[in-house]
Formats: structure tokens, C-alpha cells, sequence
């Protein structure tokens, strides 16, 4: 975002103003302490936990006076939404599929890190994957295996908590070429900082994945019977 690359910012812009009274209410502060902090009115704190807007010079000012040296925060985090980032990743999978990270690279920082869960030896896209590159190599390897029966039987529930936001959901996959299904709770959390996702788990049946990969290997290695 533009506070990052230093350039000034003349729109005014509305702030997460659950987030901000939480991080205020972390602090141990009143409204009008915050506003001492800040240097601003106390009305000016009641029109931001409102959800108000406000210039981007005073969001930066809210930000810095609500950090800490173990907890920075910064004006980005006041006014992104974590759960309108991750309903737009959500949608993206479920309709663009392998493509998912062409159409969503915005929301991703450049170092993202996506921890995948399982053994990589039984489930070939587990791990950890860097950068928006290695996580769009992840896609290419989950739906190099598996393909989508219904692209609308994933719709999960989100939660957001500050800057972390978690999706909890029932995905089925078919194993490519092997009639295979599998079908199981999903749960992804992200973790955003400066208004950009740095950080994802994925965890899902790993048990159950791993299964289904062991017999379709063991098919392709049993030799076929001689035609009699």
C-alpha cells in the first residue's frame, strides 16, 4: 500500500474500528487515554471504534500510538479487512482452481510462507512452500493430483481475531485418474501484517489424503495380469 512506498495518501479511508477498540482495550486504556496518546480528541477515537473514516496521516499517528516494541502495528492493519481478503481468496479458489494465486496475488505479501500440513513423503504438496511463487508451485502440485467433483460444496465459515483470520470448511477432492474421493474438514489460518497475508496453515485429513495416494501408487506399480 502507499504508506509503505512513502507516498502520501489525501483519501480519507475507514477504520476497523472493532480492531482498533481491541487493541485499545489490550493496552489497558480508556478512550480519552488513547486519545491523550494519539494527541487527539476523544470524539476523534469514538468516530474511528465506529468504523468511521478518517485521513491517512491521522490512521498512521493511531497506529504508531497503539504499538508496542514485541506487537508493531501499522496504518495498513487499521483498515484492512482480514475476513473480506480471505472471502475474495475462498472465491478465488473455488472458481478459478489452479489459478487461484494469478487473481489473488495482491492480498499476498512477496515473502509469503504456506505451511502445509502432512508428510511430504505420503503427500507431495506438504510442507513449506516461500514467495508467491512457491505458493502458486503448491496449487500446481495439489491440482496436479487432485481435481474439484463440486466447486460449490466449499463454503466456510470465517473468523477473524485481530490480524489473524481462519476458514473452517468441508472440501471433497477426486484423485486424479484413480475414481478416488476424499471428503474433510479444512482448516486455513492467515495471518496478515501491513494489509497483506504473510503468513498461511493449511491442515486437513492428512491421514486420510495420505491413504488414497498409498493406493493409487500401489495400483500403478501392480503389474497388470497377462490377457489369457
Amino acid at each position: 500500500m502507499a504508506w509503505q512506498s512513502g507516498k502520501s495518501l489525501k483519501r480519507s479511508m475507514r477504520v476497523r474500528g472493532e480492531f482498533l477498540r481491541l487493541l485499545r482495550e489490550q493496552q489497558g486504556w480508556t478512550q480519552d487515554q488513547l486519545a491523550d496518546h494519539a494527541g487527539y480528541s476523544d470524539r476523534l477515537i469514538r468516530k474511528a471504534e465506529a468504523g468511521g473514516a478518517l485521513h491517512p496521516d491521522t490512521i498512521e499517528v493511531l497506529a504508531d500510538a497503539l504499538s508496542t516494541e514485541t506487537a508493531p502495528i501499522f496504518p495498513e492493519d487499521l483498515v484492512t479487512s482480514p475476513a473480506a481478503a480471505v472471502r475474495s481468496f475462498v472465491e478465488a479458489y473455488r472458481k478459478k482452481e489452479r489459478q487461484l494465486v494469478a487473481n489473488f496475488h495482491t492480498h499476498l505479501d512477496d515473502n509469503v510462507e504456506c505451511f502445509v500440513a502432512g508428510d511430504p513423503e505420503q503427500i507431495p504438496f506438504a510442507g513449506i512452500w516461500k514467495t508467491v511463487d512457491g505458493f502458486d508451485s503448491f496449487w500446481g502440485s495439489f491440482f496436479q493430483l487432485f481435481s474439484r467433483p463440486s466447486k460449490e460444496l466449499y463454503t466456510p465459515t470465517v473468523v477473524t481475531d485481530g490480524l489473524t483470520c481462519i476458514a473452517i470448511g468441508q472440501e471433497q477432492v477426486e484423485l486424479k485418474d484413480a475414481n478416488q474421493m476424499t471428503q474433510s474438514w479444512v482448516t486455513i489460518m492467515f495471518k496478515f501484517e501491513r494489509g497483506k497475508i504473510v503468513k498461511i496453515d493449511d491442515f486437513f485429513d492428512t491421514a486420510a489424503t495420505a491413504q488414497i495416494i498409498r493406493e493409487m501408487r500401489a495400483k500403478r506399480q501392480t503389474p497388470k495380469s497377462p490377457e489369457t
